[in-house]
């Protein structure tokens, strides 16, 4: 079970630096003015995309691994509010760090739509399945 939420994870940090690098991408070449005094390389979204996978895996694995916690552990199932407290825990955060400025709140919610498709691939769908074979079995 504990690999289901570290696939979570890795989805997360991969597609949601992805979508991230994406949206920087778009940003400063597409809906700005690029600087003709920088070099936009590949390097340059490389290295976004390098920083942003970096930052996500450690402040995402603490929010999957509490999730973890509380669901297998603690045996308590899936809930709405489970989530919701993490996700506004999350913004509350943006908030104090960035003053919940355009491009924190669009990059977050690249990293909160990559992992709310991985969980519920990976984890909500699989819990259910286990749950109707259960049912089918007795």
């Amino acid at each position: 079970m504990l690999r289901n939420y570290i696939l979570v994870w890795l989805i997360i940090t991969f597609g949601g630096s992805l979508i991230n690098t994406f949206y920087w991408w778009l940003d400063e070449m597409i809906f700005n003015t690029p600087d003709p005094n920088f070099n936009y390389g590949p390097d340059y979204f490389i290295g976004v995309f390098v920083i942003g996978f970096i930052a996500s895996s450690l402040c995402s694995f603490p929010s999957i691994f509490i999730i973890y916690l509380i669901e297998v552990w603690k045996k308590i199932p899936f809930t709405i509010w489970l989530h919701a407290v993490i996700l506004a825990i999350n913004i509350v955060g943006i908030y104090l760090f960035t003053g919940l400025d355009k491009s924190a709140v669009i990059g977050f919610l690249g990293y909160e739509f990559a992992g709310i498709v991985g969980y519920f691939y990976f984890v909500y769908s699989k819990q259910n399945k286990l749950k109707d074979h259960e049912l089918l079995d007795s």
